[in-house]
């Protein structure tokens, strides 16, 4: 009986790592979006690149949050199926 806490204990802390590097992953994503909107997303034509230019790259911006949040509900769905699947598991022993 002890051995299987302890399996099951070791196994749930894995869960919690795995979830936290996923979000961490997310975040690193979005942040290099973020940095490659700034950078590369410039008109090199300086007669095409206007007010309403700067307006719409600085839109894009809020696109990158909008994926941000769509990778941390996605990882919470995740992480919200591995822990019923092991209140599953225990409900069944």
């Amino acid at each position: 009986m002890a051995i299987e806490t302890e399996e099951k204990k070791d196994s749930y802390k894995t869960e919690i790592i795995l979830a936290i590097i996923f979000v961490i992953f997310i975040i690193v994503v979005w942040t290099i979006s973020w940095f490659y909107i700034d950078k590369n997303i410039i008109s090199s034509n300086s007669s095409i690149q206007t007010n309403e230019a700067a307006r719409g790259v600085f839109g894009d911006k809020f696109g990158a949050v909008n994926a941000l949040f769509s990778g941390l509900a996605f990882a919470g769905i995740i992480f919200t199926i591995l822990l019923q699947r092991k209140e599953l598991e225990l409900q069944r022993d």
